[in-house]
């Protein structure tokens, strides 16, 4: 697995209102070699077949607000419920 840099990019979809926060994904590769994608409060997320699907998935559940997409420098969990 290449070492992935820790980046945002910026949501280009408009503001999210006055005081709501922006969803914010984290994108790596899991121990097993699987793409994840993880929304860091824990209310979206999901396992992918590349890193081009996580990203698309984290982009699309941002779209309508502001948030940012990260890329893990190392392996991500992906846990089901708290």
């Amino acid at each position: 697995m290449p070492n992935l840099s820790i980046a945002a990019v910026p949501s280009p979809a408009r503001p999210a209102a006055a005081g709501a926060p922006g969803l914010s994904f984290t994108i790596g590769q899991d121990v097993s070699g699987c793409w994840v994608a993880l929304e860091s409060r824990g209310i979206a997320g999901g396992l992918f077949r590349n890193r081009d699907d996580a990203i698309h998935y984290a982009g699309v559940e941002i779209r309508n607000g502001a948030g940012e997409i990260r890329f893990a420098t190392g392996p991500v969990a992906f846990r089901i419920g708290r």
